[in-house]
């Protein structure tokens, strides 16, 4: 936006003076040939010629913006002279009153190469400067584009880096997990063959036990009855002797025959329900 005295400009769009805001229509060109108000209501038309000069005018809004004002040429209504970027224009000559800084051509003082009708001529440099600004222009442009390429690719490879950083924690966490599940499973393995052992342990003990009662029972001179009672895998030795000389008998020989007396003491005692005094 440009601003004088009277108003605030936007170059081929609009103006805003004292509270009210106008609108610019142009031309294919960028002329200003008409402005409206608020209410979409014609307030100026105007024509130019092919250099710039006003050729009629309705209306008196008094914008600098009219001939190719979207290029931002702008009128001084005190010499009638145009403001070109670098250059002053007249119009009325269709000639700039400087010669042109690029030393271009054979005419250092013509506007656009005298063709206005198909161009403009915004940094006052003629065909040359023309030539110059929509180099700059492409130049500015592909730069632009290769600027955002380029932070387009980088974007894309941070996005890349981390998808493949988040995968490679996930393997590593269903890694660990399947390593814990390969322990626990080993664990649990191990357990069973302890668990196994020790049951296989208690048969043998268990079976050693049975044998080494009937061998003491055999050597204790005890006898089995055809019909006598299985306690616990051992025939029980039923002899009609009172059950306090058996104890006496116990108690005699529970020197020779050991930790079997103790147990079978107790076992008496508890099936009789007697005291060791008795």
């Amino acid at each position: 936006m440009l601003k004088d005295a009277r108003a605030v400009y936007t170059p081929g769009i609009s103006e805003r003076a004292s509270g009210t805001s106008k609108f610019y229509h142009a031309d294919a060109l960028g002329s200003t040939r008409g402005i409206t108000n608020g209410s979409q209501t014609v307030t100026d038309a105007i024509l130019y010629d092919a250099f710039g000069m006003t050729v009629s005018r309705t209306g008196s809004t008094p914008t600098p913006f009219g001939f190719v004002g979207a290029a931002q040429y702008q009128s001084d209504a005190d010499s009638g002279l145009q403001l070109l970027g670098n250059r002053l224009y007249d119009p009325s000559i269709g000639r700039f009153i400087s010669s042109d800084p690029a030393k271009a051509g054979t005419s250092w003082y013509c506007y656009c190469e005298n063709g206005p009708l198909a161009r403009t001529d915004p940094s006052g440099h003629s065909l040359i400067g023309w030539l110059i600004d929509k180099v700059i222009g492409w130049v500015t442009r592909r730069a632009a584009k290769e600027a955002a390429r380029r932070a387009i690719e980088k974007e894309a490879a941070r996005e890349t880096e981390l998808i493949m950083e988040r995968l490679a924690k996930e393997a590593a966490e269903r890694k660990a997990v399947s390593d814990e599940l390969i322990r626990e499973g080993k664990e649990a393995a191990r357990r069973s063959g302890i668990s196994r052992d020790i049951e296989e342990g208690r048969k043998i003990a268990r079976q050693e036990a049975i044998d080494q009662q009937k061998r003491d029972l055999i050597n204790d001179g005890g006898r089995t009855p055809p019909n006598g009672p299985d306690i616990g895998g051992i025939v029980a030795v039923v002899d009609p002797t009172p059950i306090s000389d058996v104890i006496g008998i116990i108690k005699e020989n529970k020197g020779r025959v050991g930790g079997w007396i103790d147990r079978q003491t107790e076992r008496a005692k508890h099936r009789y329900g007697m005291d060791e005094d008795e």
